[in-house]
């Protein structure tokens, strides 16, 4: 005889299986605590069938299903029973191995995760691009600035060489033509 096996504990059903059979009465086979005869309902992706008080109910169920956490983008397996804890969203695995891989590529809108275009994603990339280059020019900037202080200093306490006057103009030369590079960024 078929039965249907579900977690003691959840009562989520597990698989079907045999009724073990009884030497003393063939007709009368021995069921489990945790099965049943009652065959459970088809569920839908995200669902599961448990059996409660003796009928089977369908639930939400993403147990061994991916999930984002959508503002981190941080993909988990999902090992409790129920809905997805808030902040949460239910993805394919195929979406899930993107996310891990290229975070970048998504964006939260109406707290989802969304995929961007390519064209939102080449703007993004353009956009970062732009925002470390501009990093890394104030970075050279103050390093000019912080190789301008000891000429400077000779300057204003009037013990100056021409290497400190031509090191100073070569430092002027240099952060001119990072601020020009800068102005063409914004």
């Amino acid at each position: 005889m078929k039965i249907y096996l579900f977690d003691i504990s959840t009562k989520r059903y597990i698989k079907e299986g045999e009724a073990i059979p009884n030497p003393e009465n063939k007709s009368n086979p021995h069921i489990p605590a945790y099965g049943t005869v009652i065959a459970p309902p088809v569920c839908g992706e995200c669902e599961a069938a448990y059996f409660i008080n003796g009928e089977w109910v369908i639930k939400p169920c993403y147990y061994g299903k991916k999930a984002v956490h959508v503002e981190s983008k941080t993909v988990q397996t999902v090992y409790y029973e129920g809905e997805l804890k808030s902040g949460f969203q239910h993805v394919e695995d195929e979406t899930a191995a993107e996310i891990a891989e290229n975070p970048d590529r998504y964006e939260e809108k109406d707290g989802k995760l969304v995929r961007l275009s390519d064209s939102e994603y080449s703007e993004y990339l353009q956009t970062k691009e732009k925002e470390a280059r501009t990093a890394e020019i104030k970075s050279q900037l103050a390093a000019l600035d912080a190789e301008a202080v000891r000429p400077l200093r000779a300057i204003l306490a009037g013990t100056q060489t021409d290497e400190d006057v031509i090191k100073l103009h070569d430092i002027e030369n240099r952060a001119v033509e990072y601020r020009n590079q800068l102005a063409g960024l914004n």
